[in-house]
């Protein structure tokens, strides 16, 4: 297995409400994005340029996502890239496996229908064609209120191409650790902030 490279990431600050101009380029022109991605994807997991665009890309996916952008979200999926929920999110009437872009568009769907998400990712984990990224979660039920407040790792594989072809959820770090190989003990995670506001920064 490759070093892992870990990057810790501060979503600090006031969260953009719309997309900076790189982010308007590459959902215009998304060979754009996939030229990026796969040059940066030779880079040394290392090395500093790698880490930059690998910071960046998470904090403009999560960002995304908290404001509903699924467009410039999805723009970094393949073709044929599948998603899998979380195990537990069962218990929020999600679950099964969702192939291709418009499939993801309509499981996030069906999770906003339901539910309130935010999401502040804390740092990634550079394994070479793998990032797993351990973040918070608030998760809030649009109509019971019932608020979820919780710790959520995504495991992401890149293809040759530079484009995500395959991502799973877990409700916890051990569990999203345990899949990439890696032991909470053997891994030297950033320390946890006390108190986490989730953002989209």
């Amino acid at each position: 297995m490759p070093q892992a490279v870990i990057t810790k990431i501060d979503c600090g600050g006031i969260p953009r409400r719309g997309r900076n101009i790189e982010e308007q380029l590459i959902v215009r022109f998304p060979s754009l994005h996939r030229r990026l991605a796969l040059a940066f994807r030779n880079f040394n997991p290392a090395s500093r340029l790698r880490r930059t665009f690998l910071r960046r890309s998470v904090v403009s996916g999560y960002a995304a996502f908290n404001r509903r952008d699924l467009d410039l979200m999805l723009v970094r999926y393949a073709p044929h890239a599948e998603f899998l929920y979380s195990p537990g999110e069962q218990t929020l009437g999600l679950d099964g496996t969702f192939v291709g872009p418009d499939e993801i568009r309509r499981g996030i769907e069906m999770l906003f229908d339901g539910w309130d998400r935010q999401e502040e990712p804390f740092c990634v984990i550079d394994l070479g064609d793998r990032a797993l990224v351990l973040s918070f979660a608030r998760t809030r039920g649009q109509s019971s209120g019932i608020q979820l407040e919780h710790e959520f790792s995504d495991l992401i594989t890149i293809g040759h191409d530079g484009l995500i072809v395959h991502e799973q959820a877990w409700f916890s770090w051990e569990q999203g650790l345990a899949a990439a190989g890696l032991g909470p003990e053997t891994v030297p995670l950033p320390a946890r902030p006390v108190d986490s506001t989730v953002t989209s920064n």
